[in-house]
């Protein structure tokens, strides 16, 4: 939102939308031409799409300050075996990232709640509905202010990259502007 935010200052006349969903759902709508580009978790195996690796996006284990395991040191993988998951489903590249990683989450958490966006996962957190994965980028403000909770786990760092796609053509001059602009703000990380 910060980068729709500068570009449609510097660019007004053009119109932007922000969609939300899956990696999966994302690529299929980039091919079929109903979006222009995306950034997406997971890199789509959709022939036509250019796909260029953007950043890299550290997943951290999150939860509300009250919860049980906040403030507990370091803990392993089974510590979180009795816990409530809350995380996105099956498609995104959150999830794909972290049961590559950890394996199936199905199998090792008491109980998952699947939500369909990234700010829907950090507000169900928030609530103490349980812990999960999210992008440190989104929850910067939370964890600054205490409000969420990094918990640390024994020999597991989540990183995945965030990738820009698009139909294998040129871009649009608005498309264009966009990625500029992305671009600038992905080197100053």
């Amino acid at each position: 939102p910060a980068l729709f935010a500068a570009f449609h200052r510097k660019h007004p006349g053009i119109k932007l939308s922000l969609i939300q969903g899956d990696s999966r759902q994302i690529a299929e709508q980039v091919a079929e031409g109903s979006l222009d580009l995306a950034i997406v978790g997971a890199a789509p195996k959709s022939r036509g799409l250019s796909v260029r690796a953007l950043s890299v996006d550290r997943l951290i284990l999150a939860v509300s300050p009250d919860h049980p395991l906040a403030g507990r040191g370091e803990l392993e993988i089974k510590d979180l075996s009795d816990q409530t998951f809350v995380g996105r489903e099956k498609g995104s590249g959150t999830r794909q990232a972290v049961e590559q990683a950890l394996g199936t989450l199905d199998s090792m958490i008491k109980q998952t709640i699947c939500l369909g966006s990234n700010e829907a996962v950090k507000e169900a957190i928030l609530l103490g509905l349980g812990l999960g994965f999210v992008s440190s980028l989104s929850v910067e403000k939370e964890l600054m202010q205490g409000e969420l909770v990094e918990l640390s786990l024994k020999n597991v760092l989540l990183e995945r990259a965030l990738y820009l796609i698009h139909l294998d053509r040129e871009y649009s001059a608005a498309a264009e502007a966009f990625v500029g602009m992305l671009d600038e703000q992905v080197a100053e990380l």
